[in-house]
């Protein structure tokens, strides 16, 4: 029978800090005071979407205050968001540098590696990041699916359970599980995780085209169709749901085999 792979989810792509550089007692002298200012200016305009404004702000606040890693963090991120990918990195890392518990920036370097294919150095900090704090759930998300692309599936399955056990209502945490019970071979455990996460979030795309891809394994093509067309649907862009609908009308129209190859990529 054609093989169809199921899609994982990536939890969050960066995330930068909300609260001001300092809290409580007011800033001791005039550089920390404009390097708090133009910190604060710099995150309103970040969250309205001014990037280039949010970066122009940072730079000023680094300049009031060479070690503000607050400032090298969220920096990063705007400039993640700006496509510098060498100039992000470098900010996180900075950041880093100068606190080395900085939970967010080694989940936000662990992304930045992960998209750039360095699947170990983004495992080194998403763990990194887990063993600041263990309950921050994307973190061990996105560690399972760098676990899962360099083979560690059990790995990948053992980080899926303890998002579940930090919050059983985290929908991408069913889905990736699912994927890989289907993908093992456990599609009846695939299916009931795909049941949860479809409760939990109707609008799921990637939960109708792994359930179709589960359904398909099952024989139940007709079901596995209609699970496609809702996830198109719901993502027209997805390339891999279409590519699989267009299969399986002409398996069901019977002009291809249910033994053809074809094997698209995942989400």
């Amino acid at each position: 029978m054609t093989s169809i792979n199921t899609g994982i989810i990536l939890a969050v792509t960066l995330v930068f800090a909300l609260r001001p550089a300092w809290s409580g007692e007011p800033p001791q002298n005039k550089r920390r005071a404009m390097a708090t200012a133009y910190f604060n200016r710099g995150v309103e305009k970040q969250l309205k979407g001014d990037i280039p404004g949010a970066i122009s702000d940072y730079d000023l606040a680094l300049v009031f205050d060479r070690k503000l890693s607050i400032a090298y963090h969220n920096r990063g991120a705007a400039r993640h968001a700006r496509g510098e990918l060498g100039g992000a990195f470098v900010d996180m890392t900075r950041a880093l540098e100068l606190n080395p518990k900085y939970v967010t920036a080694y989940f936000n370097r662990g992304n930045m590696r992960k998209e750039r294919g360095d699947l170990d150095g983004a495992l080194q900090d998403y763990t990194s990041a887990i063993e600041a704090d263990p309950g921050f759930v994307s973190a061990y998300l996105n560690r399972g699916i760098a676990r899962r692309d360099i083979g560690d599936l059990k790995g990948s399955m053992s980080d899926y359970e303890s998002v579940l056990a930090l919050d059983p209502k985290m929908t991408l945490a069913y889905v990736n599980r699912a994927s890989l019970k289907i993908d093992s071979g456990d599609v009846d455990g695939g299916l009931s995780d795909l049941e949860v996460a479809l409760r939990l979030d109707p609008k799921q795309a990637t939960a109708y085209y792994n359930r179709a891809c589960g359904l398909y394994k099952k024989g139940k093509l007709a079901a596995a169709l209609a699970d496609l067309e809702k996830a198109i649907q719901l993502k027209p862009a997805y390339r891999v749901a279409s590519a699989s609908r267009d299969l399986l009308v002409h398996i069901l129209n019977k002009t291809v085999s249910t033994d053809a190859e074809f094997r698209p990529s995942g989400h």
